[in-house]
């Protein structure tokens, strides 16, 4: 199907909002440039890490190397989504990657203790899963519901991963403040992610409604946030990995990262 032409008929999907993607990279070429950087060198880690041989599904090689994956796709999709001034899915996936951020220093720090964690939180999500059909009556095969509701009933009862306390007795407690940020500017309905779609004069006497691309230092703040947190994971995993090159590279690149505007206040 053809693209719309105009933001007004298609939004985000309209071949406008496509060709000012050139206008809103070159708003922040400083960060986009960065972004791209520490992508390459995302990709050069994965690389290496899919030549090695990393043992056991739940070694801390495997689990640290699928980490960083995880977090290179979100990353990739940060960039695409903020070169569109998508800001509200850019954010929720930079919140993902500030979660993914809070796995791997417990990765660094007590891996044995967060792979249990991840293991069982598995165990809990399919229990959950399975007593909401069961409580629902969602079986569709009436045949096999004696064997299902047994198989329901073997599984143990596990904990879910309780983010907040892992991040806050972690290193990165600091990216919990962020976390919390992006969870209310973005990620849930709230009365703030709805706000963004609110536009008021200066005298906060009257409102519209508005429709529109985040502007060069929302898109900056967005970045800013998204590299604040990717970074981490990439020094972990290589410190995992003993990938002392890339390891050198991530650190290069974090005094670019410091000399760069952290963009408006999420």
């Amino acid at each position: 199907m053809d693209r719309q032409e105009y933001f007004e008929d298609a939004g985000f999907l309209s071949r406008a909002a496509w060709r000012d993607r050139h206008n809103i990279r070159a708003g922040n070429r400083e960060w986009f440039q960065l972004a791209f950087d520490l992508n390459s060198i995302l990709m050069k880690i994965i690389s290496a890490a899919m030549r090695s041989n990393p043992g056991f599904n739940w070694d801390v090689q495997a689990v640290a190397s699928r980490l960083l994956m995880r977090t290179a796709v979100s990353f990739q999709a940060v960039i695409k989504l903020s070169e569109l001034g998508m800001l509200s899915p850019a954010r929720t996936l930079v919140r993902t990657i500030v979660e993914d951020s809070f796995c791997a220093a417990k990765l660094d720090k007590n891996p044995g203790d967060i792979i249990e964690k991840l293991i069982k939180e598995s165990n809990f999500v399919r229990k959950k899963q399975a007593d909401f059909i069961l409580n629902r009556s969602l079986f569709e095969n009436h045949d096999g519901i004696a064997e299902f509701k047994e198989a329901v009933s073997k599984m143990q009862k596990e904990k879910k991963i309780d983010w907040k306390a892992e991040a806050i007795n972690g290193e990165l407690w600091r990216q919990y403040l962020n976390y919390m940020r992006l969870s209310d500017d973005s990620v849930h309905t709230s009365a703030l992610s709805l706000d963004r779609h609110l536009s008021r004069n200066d005298e906060g006497t009257c409102w519209s409604l508005k429709f529109q691309k985040g502007d060069d230092d929302e898109i900056t703040a967005t970045l800013h946030r998204a590299v604040l947190a990717t970074v981490p994971i990439g020094i972990v995993v290589t410190n995992v990995l003993e990938d002392v090159q890339n390891n050198g590279s991530l650190r290069a690149l974090c005094d670019r990262f410091q000399k760069l505007p952290d963009g408006r206040n999420i």
